[in-house]
Protein backbone atom coordinates (compact mmCIF):
# COMPACT_ATOMS: atom_id res chain seq x y z
CA UNK A 1 0.00 0.00 0.00
CA UNK A 2 1.22 3.49 -0.99
CA UNK A 3 -0.15 6.92 -1.67
CA UNK A 4 0.12 5.86 -5.38
CA UNK A 5 -1.97 3.42 -5.05
CA UNK A 6 -4.85 5.73 -3.75
CA UNK A 7 -3.98 8.21 -6.32
CA UNK A 8 -5.18 5.85 -9.01
CA UNK A 9 -7.80 4.36 -7.36
CA UNK A 10 -9.49 7.90 -7.94
CA UNK A 11 -9.34 6.03 -11.92
CA UNK A 12 -8.12 9.22 -12.78
CA UNK A 13 -7.47 10.27 -17.02
CA UNK A 14 -3.86 9.50 -17.80
CA UNK A 15 -4.17 12.79 -19.91
CA UNK A 16 -4.59 14.73 -16.94
CA UNK A 17 -2.39 13.44 -14.63
CA UNK A 18 1.00 15.52 -13.81
CA UNK A 19 3.43 14.97 -11.27
CA UNK A 20 4.61 18.65 -10.42
CA UNK A 21 7.03 18.83 -7.77
CA UNK A 22 5.85 21.64 -5.15
CA UNK A 23 8.96 23.56 -3.55
CA UNK A 24 8.18 24.69 -0.02
CA UNK A 25 8.58 28.84 0.97
CA UNK A 26 8.06 30.40 -2.40
CA UNK A 27 4.57 28.66 -3.30
CA UNK A 28 3.24 28.55 0.13
CA UNK A 29 4.34 31.98 0.32
CA UNK A 30 2.05 32.97 -2.65
CA UNK A 31 -0.21 30.86 -1.64
CA UNK A 32 -1.04 32.45 1.84
CA UNK A 33 0.77 33.86 4.98
CA UNK A 34 1.93 30.62 6.61
CA UNK A 35 3.62 31.42 10.05
CA UNK A 36 7.53 30.70 10.36
CA UNK A 37 6.36 27.57 12.52
CA UNK A 38 3.95 26.33 10.12
CA UNK A 39 6.69 26.48 7.22
CA UNK A 40 8.94 24.68 9.15
CA UNK A 41 6.82 22.48 10.20
CA UNK A 42 6.26 21.54 6.05
CA UNK A 43 10.16 21.56 5.66
CA UNK A 44 10.93 19.31 8.69
CA UNK A 45 8.20 16.70 8.40
CA UNK A 46 7.44 16.48 4.51
CA UNK A 47 10.46 14.89 1.98
CA UNK A 48 8.34 15.50 -0.96
CA UNK A 49 5.41 17.16 -2.21
CA UNK A 50 3.59 16.87 -5.81
CA UNK A 51 0.35 17.77 -7.70
CA UNK A 52 -0.58 14.80 -9.32
CA UNK A 53 -4.01 15.88 -10.93
CA UNK A 54 -6.55 18.46 -10.43
CA UNK A 55 -10.45 17.60 -10.90
CA UNK A 56 -12.24 20.61 -13.03
CA UNK A 57 -15.48 21.23 -13.96
CA UNK A 58 -14.70 21.79 -18.10
CA UNK A 59 -12.99 18.02 -17.80
CA UNK A 60 -15.17 15.59 -15.64
CA UNK A 61 -18.48 18.13 -16.64
CA UNK A 62 -19.04 18.57 -12.97
CA UNK A 63 -20.08 22.03 -12.24
CA UNK A 64 -17.88 23.84 -9.75
CA UNK A 65 -19.52 25.21 -6.79
CA UNK A 66 -20.23 28.40 -4.76
CA UNK A 67 -22.18 29.96 -2.05
CA UNK A 68 -21.93 32.84 0.68
CA UNK A 69 -18.87 31.56 2.42
CA UNK A 70 -17.09 28.88 -0.03
CA UNK A 71 -15.93 28.47 -4.38
CA UNK A 72 -15.19 24.88 -4.90
CA UNK A 73 -14.02 25.55 -8.40
CA UNK A 74 -11.44 22.57 -8.54
CA UNK A 75 -10.37 19.84 -6.45
CA UNK A 76 -6.53 19.36 -6.06
CA UNK A 77 -5.11 16.03 -5.57
CA UNK A 78 -1.29 15.99 -4.08
CA UNK A 79 1.08 13.73 -2.85
CA UNK A 80 3.54 13.87 -0.20
CA UNK A 81 6.23 11.59 1.72
CA UNK A 82 5.97 11.95 5.74
CA UNK A 83 8.68 11.39 7.85
CA UNK A 84 6.48 10.64 10.65
CA UNK A 85 2.59 9.64 11.56
CA UNK A 86 3.05 11.66 14.91
CA UNK A 87 3.15 14.80 12.26
CA UNK A 88 0.38 13.68 9.65
CA UNK A 89 -2.38 15.95 11.23
CA UNK A 90 -0.52 18.66 11.78
CA UNK A 91 1.13 18.52 7.96
CA UNK A 92 -2.24 17.69 6.51
CA UNK A 93 -3.61 20.98 8.47
CA UNK A 94 -0.85 23.81 6.82
CA UNK A 95 -1.62 21.99 3.42
CA UNK A 96 -5.19 22.45 3.66
CA UNK A 97 -4.61 26.34 5.04
CA UNK A 98 -2.01 27.12 2.56
CA UNK A 99 -3.77 25.81 -0.64
CA UNK A 100 -6.50 27.69 -1.77
CA UNK A 101 -8.80 24.84 -3.29
CA UNK A 102 -10.29 21.73 -1.83
CA UNK A 103 -7.46 19.03 -1.38
CA UNK A 104 -7.08 15.50 -1.42
CA UNK A 105 -3.76 15.06 0.45
CA UNK A 106 -2.44 11.36 0.25
CA UNK A 107 0.53 10.84 2.69
CA UNK A 108 3.39 8.06 2.29
CA UNK A 109 4.07 7.14 5.62
CA UNK A 110 7.82 5.70 7.06
CA UNK A 111 6.65 2.34 8.32
CA UNK A 112 4.43 1.83 6.00
CA UNK A 113 0.68 2.85 4.78
CA UNK A 114 -0.73 5.83 4.08
CA UNK A 115 -2.63 8.82 4.92
CA UNK A 116 -5.65 10.10 3.55
CA UNK A 117 -6.80 13.76 4.18
CA UNK A 118 -9.42 16.08 3.64
CA UNK A 119 -10.83 19.65 4.68
CA UNK A 120 -13.80 21.35 3.82
CA UNK A 121 -12.92 25.45 4.20
CA UNK A 122 -14.30 28.87 3.46
CA UNK A 123 -14.02 31.86 2.27
CA UNK A 124 -12.11 34.37 5.17
CA UNK A 125 -14.17 37.10 6.52
CA UNK A 126 -14.28 40.36 4.53
CA UNK A 127 -12.28 38.14 1.73
CA UNK A 128 -9.27 38.93 3.48
CA UNK A 129 -6.67 36.47 4.31
CA UNK A 130 -6.01 33.02 3.92
CA UNK A 131 -8.62 30.45 3.66
CA UNK A 132 -10.34 28.84 6.81
CA UNK A 133 -10.52 25.55 7.46
CA UNK A 134 -13.45 24.71 8.59
CA UNK A 135 -13.57 20.67 9.60
CA UNK A 136 -11.34 18.05 8.42
CA UNK A 137 -11.29 13.87 8.09
CA UNK A 138 -8.67 11.24 7.72
CA UNK A 139 -7.50 8.08 7.92
CA UNK A 140 -4.51 5.56 7.94
CA UNK A 141 -4.56 2.71 5.75
CA UNK A 142 -2.42 0.18 6.47
CA UNK A 143 -2.61 -2.70 3.55
CA UNK A 144 -2.29 -5.47 6.01
CA UNK A 145 -3.68 -7.96 7.74
CA UNK A 146 -7.69 -8.00 7.97
CA UNK A 147 -7.81 -4.65 6.96
CA UNK A 148 -6.82 -5.69 3.32
CA UNK A 149 -10.76 -6.22 2.65
CA UNK A 150 -12.04 -3.14 3.86
CA UNK A 151 -9.77 -0.61 2.80
CA UNK A 152 -9.81 -2.53 -0.81
CA UNK A 153 -13.96 -1.52 -1.24
CA UNK A 154 -13.23 1.68 0.23
CA UNK A 155 -10.32 1.95 -2.28
CA UNK A 156 -12.54 0.76 -5.21
CA UNK A 157 -15.47 3.31 -3.77
CA UNK A 158 -13.16 6.22 -4.81
CA UNK A 159 -13.72 6.08 -8.80
CA UNK A 160 -14.29 9.39 -9.47
CA UNK A 161 -16.52 7.75 -12.25
CA UNK A 162 -18.73 6.59 -9.57
CA UNK A 163 -18.93 9.84 -7.11
CA UNK A 164 -22.19 11.90 -7.68
CA UNK A 165 -21.48 14.59 -9.99
CA UNK A 166 -23.77 17.17 -9.04
CA UNK A 167 -21.38 19.56 -8.33
CA UNK A 168 -17.65 19.66 -6.99
CA UNK A 169 -18.67 20.12 -3.85
CA UNK A 170 -21.05 17.45 -3.35
CA UNK A 171 -18.10 14.99 -5.00
CA UNK A 172 -16.22 16.10 -2.28
CA UNK A 173 -17.88 15.35 0.16
CA UNK A 174 -18.74 11.70 -1.08
CA UNK A 175 -14.71 11.24 -0.83
CA UNK A 176 -15.25 12.58 2.47
CA UNK A 177 -18.37 10.39 3.23
CA UNK A 178 -16.05 7.46 2.25
CA UNK A 179 -13.36 8.01 4.71
CA UNK A 180 -15.54 8.41 7.88
CA UNK A 181 -17.15 5.04 6.76
CA UNK A 182 -13.47 3.84 6.75
CA UNK A 183 -12.81 4.73 10.02
CA UNK A 184 -16.17 2.91 11.46
CA UNK A 185 -15.12 -0.19 9.38
CA UNK A 186 -12.33 -0.39 12.05
CA UNK A 187 -14.73 -0.64 14.53
CA UNK A 188 -17.65 -2.80 13.08
CA UNK A 189 -15.74 -4.90 10.87
CA UNK A 190 -18.28 -4.00 7.54
CA UNK A 191 -17.58 -1.24 4.39
CA UNK A 192 -20.24 0.31 2.88
CA UNK A 193 -21.22 3.20 1.19
CA UNK A 194 -23.99 5.74 2.97
CA UNK A 195 -26.65 5.73 0.29
CA UNK A 196 -27.65 8.89 0.89
CA UNK A 197 -26.43 12.37 2.49
CA UNK A 198 -28.89 11.32 5.70
CA UNK A 199 -26.79 8.50 6.31
CA UNK A 200 -23.65 9.90 5.75
CA UNK A 201 -25.23 12.70 8.38
CA UNK A 202 -26.03 9.81 10.58
CA UNK A 203 -22.66 7.23 10.18
CA UNK A 204 -20.61 10.26 11.48
CA UNK A 205 -22.31 11.21 13.92
CA UNK A 206 -22.14 7.69 15.15
CA UNK A 207 -18.92 7.45 14.96
CA UNK A 208 -18.12 10.70 16.66
CA UNK A 209 -20.14 9.63 19.45
CA UNK A 210 -17.89 6.37 19.40
CA UNK A 211 -15.03 7.29 19.58
CA UNK A 212 -15.83 10.41 22.22
CA UNK A 213 -17.21 7.68 24.63
CA UNK A 214 -13.89 5.53 24.01
CA UNK A 215 -12.00 8.20 25.04
CA UNK A 216 -13.78 9.02 28.25
CA UNK A 217 -13.51 4.66 29.11
CA UNK A 218 -10.19 5.05 28.20
CA UNK A 219 -9.58 7.86 30.70
CA UNK A 220 -11.15 6.40 33.56
CA UNK A 221 -9.22 2.57 32.83
CA UNK A 222 -5.91 4.54 32.94
CA UNK A 223 -7.62 6.29 36.88
CA UNK A 224 -8.58 2.92 37.95
CA UNK A 225 -5.35 1.23 37.04
CA UNK A 226 -3.70 3.58 38.90
CA UNK A 227 -6.48 4.32 41.87
CA UNK A 228 -4.95 2.84 45.21
CA UNK A 229 -8.33 3.15 47.12
CA UNK A 230 -10.62 -0.01 46.25
CA UNK A 231 -13.74 2.55 46.65
CA UNK A 232 -12.63 4.63 44.41
CA UNK A 233 -11.46 2.06 41.73
CA UNK A 234 -15.05 0.51 42.15
CA UNK A 235 -16.46 4.08 41.28
CA UNK A 236 -14.35 4.20 37.95
CA UNK A 237 -15.60 0.90 36.76
CA UNK A 238 -19.19 1.59 37.46
CA UNK A 239 -19.10 4.41 35.66
CA UNK A 240 -17.09 2.41 32.85
CA UNK A 241 -20.13 -0.40 33.06
CA UNK A 242 -22.66 2.91 32.35
CA UNK A 243 -20.77 4.13 29.27
CA UNK A 244 -20.21 0.61 27.71
CA UNK A 245 -24.08 0.55 26.40
CA UNK A 246 -23.96 4.04 24.53
CA UNK A 247 -20.73 2.79 22.75
CA UNK A 248 -22.52 -0.23 21.97
CA UNK A 249 -25.30 1.48 20.60
CA UNK A 250 -23.13 3.96 18.41
CA UNK A 251 -21.15 0.64 17.12
CA UNK A 252 -24.85 -0.33 15.78
CA UNK A 253 -25.92 2.69 14.12
CA UNK A 254 -22.73 2.41 12.23
CA UNK A 255 -22.97 -1.15 11.20
CA UNK A 256 -27.11 -0.79 10.42
CA UNK A 257 -26.30 2.19 8.36
CA UNK A 258 -23.00 0.02 6.23
CA UNK A 259 -24.26 -3.69 6.29
CA UNK A 260 -27.05 -3.58 3.72
CA UNK A 261 -24.41 -3.40 0.97
CA UNK A 262 -21.02 -3.77 2.86
CA UNK A 263 -17.89 -5.74 2.56
CA UNK A 264 -17.15 -7.63 5.57
CA UNK A 265 -13.40 -8.41 6.68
Amino acid sequence: MNSQTVVEALRIPDRLKVSTRVIGRTVFRQNAPLAPAELRALEDGLTELRVVATIRPSEFMIPAYTDDVREYHEILIMRGNLKSLAVADKIATVLHRAIPYPLIAVFDLPTGGVCLSVAHKRNPANNQGRMVVESSNSVVLSGQGTAVALESAFLASLDVSGLPTKNLFVMYQAVWDRITALRASAVVKVFGVPGHAGDAAELERALTEYESVAREIDGLSSKAERETQMNRRVEYNDQISRLLPRQMAAAERMRAIMAADGVRD
